[in-house]
């Protein structure tokens, strides 16, 4: 078994939900040790949030 977790766990533990980037999420749960994260996309579609690069003109390359 593999332990993992999702990208957005870093979205609920903040005092700002939805304001850590994809990125800086990924970097965070490598730090704590997980080896196996489950992208989750959701977060970099919504609007509002900080950093939101699937609600721009360029979402499309961003994807790539």
């Amino acid at each position: 078994m593999r332990l993992s977790t999702s990208s957005n766990i870093c979205n609920f533990d903040r005092g700002q939900p939805y304001m850590v980037s994809f990125e800086e999420a990924l970097r965070i749960c490598a730090a704590a040790g997980y080896k196996y994260i489950d992208a989750n996309l959701c977060g970099l579609a919504r609007p509002g949030k900080k950093v939101s690069p699937l609600t721009q003109e360029d979402w499309m390359e961003k994807a790539k």
